[in-house]
Formats: C-alpha cells, structure tokens, sequence
C-alpha cells in the first residue's frame, strides 16, 4: 500500500464520511423496523437521496453523483404506486422500480467516484 492509498482511506475514515453515510442508512433500517412500512420506505429514500447529496457536497463524491437525482421520477412513481395498493401482496410483481432505484443510484455513485 503507497502512502498516497494509505492517506486516502485515513481521509474517507473521518467523521463527515460517516455521517454522510452510515448513519442515514443505519436510521433507514432502524425506521423500517418501526411497523410504518410506507413511512419507512419514503424515509429511507430519502435517507439514500440525502446521503448522495451530502457526500456530493463535502467531497467523497463528484458531482457526477448528483445524476442520481435524475430518478426522482422514478421513486415518484414508485411512492404513487405504493399509495394505490391496498395489498402489499399485490407490489411484489412491481420490484423493477426498486431495482432501476438501486442500479440507477450506484451508477451514479460508481460515476462520482471516478
């Protein structure tokens, strides 16, 4: 390992990584335990949304990462979807838009890294 790569994990280490990441996630799935499947589901987008955002502005990310707001569209279509679904039952036929949400998201992610 050159110090260069040694520097740099020592950076992505610090506190602002932290809070840009792990705990928005780790609240996203304390939330979703909560029995408010709905609320959860919002919240942990939005927790994901957020995290993009902040990682964008303090520096772990490019702003290339910011294209992931380009699927706002898409978890819009996926919250109306939800809303009209009286049995969650019925919603595991629709996973895609969940899908496009995490692949969208990572590539995104994946693009602010380079």
């Amino acid at each position: 390992m050159t110090w260069d790569k040694l520097n740099a994990w020592t950076q992505a280490s610090r506190p602002p990584f932290f809070v840009a990441t792990i705990i928005p996630i780790a609240i996203g799935w304390i939330m979703a335990g909560a029995g408010r499947p709905f609320a959860a589901l919002v919240a942990f987008w939005v927790v994901i949304y957020l995290s993009i955002l902040l990682m964008s502005v303090f520096g772990p990310l490019s702003w290339l990462s910011l294209l992931a707001l380009l699927t706002l569209p898409i978890f819009a279509r996926m919250i109306g979807l939800v809303r009209r679904t009286a049995d969650w039952q019925d919603l595991h036929g629709q996973g895609r838009y969940v899908r496009m949400l995490y692949f969208f998201c990572g590539v995104a992610i994946i693009l602010g890294l380079l």
